[in-house]
């Protein structure tokens, strides 16, 4: 009777309550992550995607975003997590990131993250979001999984997984949710969660993705409206040091 009384935790008293995660910079740029600007080009594709990214959601109003592509090798985790470090260092708004390739998740091991729940529990409504996230800064959350997940495909279509992101959006409030998908052409996770997004980054391997698999994806987002774009990665050529172009 008397906790029906209690204030209802604003998302400033969940985002303070989170543990803190400080991962090791040099580890991360060994890694190609780019946590915070730097003086060299490195951060400067990252940065440009990031505002075009951000201008096209924002015009939209959409809040969900999935990472990615064609086949495994892409770097489509690599630029999940740089783009969620660079949308976190635009400081007015809010971040949360989550490692969705259950069947072979990385971000964790990017960020030497080992969470106290993992993202499955969450998912599968075993676990509180506070014991699944914690922040890097005032403004990036971040969920992992660090083991492989059985049967990934029906957890992320289940109704459990619904209620967790509707739970995420209403206790966090974050401005964007970058969701680091598996890879379209290797199994059936990405159709499975394709409901629960608002649009998608394709991320394609220079001299490693082929066209026909490149085209096969754009048909299958373009028939949802949902592919904001495709992002050429590993470029040669590419005047920053870690070799990204777009």
């Amino acid at each position: 009777m008397f906790a029906a009384n209690l204030p209802t935790p604003s998302a400033d008293d969940f985002w303070s309550a989170l543990r803190e995660l400080r991962p090791n910079q040099s580890r991360l740029e060994d890694n190609r992550l780019i946590p915070t600007a730097q003086a060299d080009a490195a951060h400067v594709p990252i940065d440009m995607l990031r505002t075009r990214v951000a201008a096209m959601m924002e015009e939209k109003g959409w809040k969900t975003l999935a990472v990615t592509s064609p086949t495994a090798g892409c770097g489509k985790t690599t630029i999940a997590v740089n783009l969620a470090f660079s949308m976190a260092r635009r400081r007015q708004g809010r971040v949360v990131l989550i490692d969705l390739d259950f069947r072979r998740p990385r971000v964790g091991t990017l960020l030497e993250f080992s969470p106290k729940s993992q993202l499955e529990d969450l998912f599968e409504g075993k676990a509180r979001l506070a014991d699944c996230f914690s922040r890097i800064g005032n403004n990036l959350a971040v969920a992992v999984n660090t083991q492989p997940v059985g049967r990934a495909a029906e957890l992320l279509h289940s109704e459990t997984t619904k209620k967790a992101l509707a739970e995420i959006q209403r206790d966090l409030q974050p401005d964007m949710i970058i969701c680091d998908l598996p890879p379209m052409l290797v199994n059936d996770d990405f159709l499975a969660f394709q409901p629960s997004i608002d649009c998608s980054l394709l991320v394609a391997g220079a001299e490693y993705s082929t066209i026909g698999e490149i085209d096969v994806c754009e048909r299958e987002l373009g028939q949802h409206e949902t592919l904001l774009g495709v992002v050429l990665n590993k470029c040669r050529y590419s005047p920053a040091r870690y070799g990204y172009g777009y």
